[in-house]
């Protein structure tokens, strides 16, 4: 698969000046040797805690900052190829209308008459805001003033769209809807590639088919969640449920892979799927009834707990 985007060893380093003129100004390294890939046609999640340099290459992207080394290779785009979403965007009239707003940001992009009309009605459309189109900005709600950055950042017709804690002040049901529109109205529609930067763990499940692991400037993994499972956990968990347990002796034999175990199921860990029969013919052996069985795959949850410790 061909590559919307590549990082290549890419470094930042900002300075703070002091506020006291005899101090040298202080350095914050911000990225290190970054080193990534944004598959086309997908949506590429950068995962990291608050401080792991996400904005940082989200701004370096959009052309808001510069690299200090390093390449930024983005195949066939262009500057106006890139629609940028961020979080408490101030750059809209509260006092004009959602349409008016957005006509002033389509002139921005060169549009004009007709060609600029439809453009407007267009994104207006694919966002599910025309019907509010004439509302003052300021009467909108949060998850409409989302909707409505990403409308403007679909003016142009981006191939790559960048989305930055998108979704970090809004509702449970509005986030839901905005994840319906980035993959139907992005992905699906425009064969587009998205770049998103979370630190919500759900949110990187819920979209993303490549993430970006990345932890104090430096890109930890990448891969698809599958990869990543398999690169830092090195067991499957098994889940029993059962009608009643096994006698005693299976709990002794199996203590040490027993995770967790309630009064009608438990997890086990083991090391290979081969080890799974006979598992299960020691449970029917000891009398325990069982309902089913299942394997389950480790969480983002716990696969970061996992690397915290790794990295730590």
């Amino acid at each position: 698969m061909e590559n919307a985007l590549e990082f290549r060893n890419v470094k930042k380093i900002f300075k703070t000046p002091s506020i006291l003129f005899w101090k040298k100004s202080q350095k914050k390294e911000a990225l290190n040797s970054a080193t990534f890939k944004c598959p086309q046609g997908q949506i590429t999640c950068l995962l990291g805690p608050n401080g792991a340099g996400k904005t940082t290459i989200i701004k370096i992207i959009a052309g808001l900052v510069s690299a200090d080394k390093g390449d930024v290779v983005m195949k066939e785009l262009k500057t106006g190829d890139i629609g940028l979403v961020t979080p408490n965007d101030r750059s809209f009239y509260w006092r004009l209308t959602g349409w008016q707003n957005l006509d002033f940001f389509a002139a921005l992009h060169g549009l004009k008459g007709k060609t600029k009309k439809n453009r407007v009605s267009d994104v207006l459309n694919d966002v599910g805001m025309y019907d509010e189109k004439d509302k003052p900005f300021r009467q909108y709600s949060s998850g409409m003033k989302q909707k409505m950055i990403l409308a403007r950042a679909l003016l142009g017709n981006p191939k790559l769209l960048l989305l930055d804690e998108p979704t970090a002040h809004i509702d449970p049901p509005s986030r839901k809807q905005f994840y319906q529109l980035v993959t139907e109205n992005f992905i699906k529609k425009r064969g587009a590639t998205v770049l998103l930067c979370t630190h919500d763990l759900f949110e990187a499940t819920e979209l993303a088919q490549h993430i970006i692991l990345l932890h104090q400037g430096k890109v930890i993994e990448e891969g698809d969640l599958e990869h990543i499972q398999k690169k830092f956990t090195s067991s499957y968990t098994l889940v029993i449920d059962f009608l009643s347990p096994p006698q005693e002796p299976f709990d002794k034999k199996y203590k040490d892979r027993i995770k967790t175990k309630s009064a009608s199921s438990m997890e086990l860990a083991v090391a290979e799927k081969s080890m799974i029969p006979g598992i299960l013919e020691d449970f029917l052996a000891m009398k325990g009834q069982l309902m089913g069985a299942r394997t389950k795959e480790d969480s983002l949850y716990e696969l970061f707990d996992l690397i915290e410790e790794r990295i730590s």
